[in-house]
């Protein structure tokens, strides 16, 4: 057997692992929790609060697409923001349904090289992107230990600081292998790699500003996650938690779920959540529906994302091949209204679906969506959404070709 051969296997070997891992976990949760209790929690999520739920996911990972174009640009690989959109929403595809050992960050980082000025830059800003989402997620738990009321138990506590701990010592540990490893005792042409990386985080190091945004994005996108878990929860009859027990809860659940044992953490999340909210005197099974409805909601829109990654090669294959990789070509006036138009749309379609996940689960009373039928059919609704996205293509398409004009004109 090749060597691609056997790394295949092995890749495979371990996929088919960790999805028997999901499937014993969920297994064991739907044997040991009262049955008629998890799913009188689950009744509550519906079609259309799915189908917003996953909206909603695309949408704010938008947040991450920008964040991580930042960090590999900084480091000097040159790609577009649709190019970046391709690879980053393929790499979540292939966070669920690929067999690879970290997951779609090699999905990501493999297309992201073809289209690139630099492949160190796209393997350091993703090492970097990688960090700086832990980083992030553990500042966010971090925020809700400090800022939760004082119903947290010494388990819970201990739990926290074992992971800050456990981050502390990978980072450490990371440092000192740097610092350490022997590079003149290295191939030549692992030295090549090693010199281009080191000029890659020599970029970044030198704009100290970007990696502190990019962190403040992964916050972002980490809260606004742990805010859509909110309604999600009170949609499986959670009521009495609140904001700062879910932005506690919610990012450790989320670290236990990356430890390589489950596909994607599925099921590992599920029982985290169930766990850590126990001293909150939140029933088991109402935590664990929860975490099913937004995997369910995290699956699709994974699923979606491959989607949207595939037509977006489609559309963008001609420009690619007109511009080469790693090159950009102007916008035109054209290409500014097209822009305008999704990003007006797009606003308005996220608003919409926003809201039909708050309203849906009790959390904005009729005051918060009332301002919406000034538009026919626009609601908070999967179905208001599309229309609200079709109000905003005309006016955002005229704006942008505006902005476009006036930009030549006074310059």
């Amino acid at each position: 057997m090749t060597g691609d051969g056997a790394v295949v296997q092995r890749n495979w070997k371990r996929f088919s692992m960790r999805v028997g891992g999901s499937v014993l976990v969920l297994a064991l949760l739907l044997l040991f929790l009262p049955r008629q209790q998890l799913f009188e929690a689950l009744s509550g999520f519906s079609i259309g609060i799915w189908l917003a739920g996953v909206s909603m996911y695309l949408c704010l990972h938008l947040i991450g697409v920008a964040k991580w174009r930042m960090l590999i640009n900084t480091a000097g690989a040159g790609l577009g923001f649709t190019q970046a959109a391709r690879c980053y929403y393929y790499g979540l595809f292939g966070n669920t349904f690929l067999p690879s050992v970290v997951g779609g960050d090699i999905v990501r980082a493999g297309l992201a090289m073809k289209m690139s000025r630099s492949g160190s830059a796209v393997v350091m800003g993703s090492v970097v992107d990688r960090s700086i989402d832990s980083v992030g997620l553990a500042l966010v738990a971090g925020a809700g230990a400090l800022l939760v009321p004082m119903a947290l138990d010494d388990n819970s506590r201990n739990i926290f600081w074992g992971f800050a701990v456990l981050i502390a010592v990978a980072g450490a540990g990371l440092l000192a292998l740097l610092l350490l490893l022997p590079a003149r005792r290295l191939a030549f042409r692992f030295r090549r790699k090693l010199v281009r990386l080191r000029l890659a985080v020599r970029a970044l190091l030198k704009r100290p500003g970007k990696v502190l945004l990019a962190l403040i994005a992964a916050m972002v996108l980490q809260t606004s996650q742990v805010l859509m878990n909110v309604w999600l929860g009170r949609l499986a009859m959670i009521q009495h938690a609140t904001f700062l027990m879910w932005l506690f809860v919610w990012p450790l659940a989320k670290l236990a779920a990356m430890v390589p044992l489950t596909q994607g953490g599925i099921g590992v999340r599920e029982a985290a959540l169930g766990v850590l909210f126990v001293p909150f005197g939140v029933g088991f099974e109402k935590a664990v529906a929860t975490g099913l409805i937004f995997q369910a909601i995290v699956i699709s829109g994974n699923l979606f994302s491959g989607v949207i990654a595939t037509l977006i090669g489609r559309f963008a294959s001609v420009d690619a091949a007109a511009t080469g990789p790693g090159v950009t070509a102007p916008r035109s006036a054209h290409q500014w209204g097209v822009l305008g138009a999704f990003i007006l749309g797009g606003v308005l379609f996220f608003s919409a679906n926003v809201l039909a996940i708050a309203y849906g689960a009790g959390s904005v009373d009729v005051a918060w969506v009332s301002w919406m039928t000034t538009l026919p059919g626009y609601s908070a609704s999967f179905a208001g959404a599309c229309a609200g996205f079709a109000y905003g293509v005309v006016p955002g398409y005229l704006f942008g070709r505006l902005g476009s004009e006036l930009s030549v004109s006074l310059t």
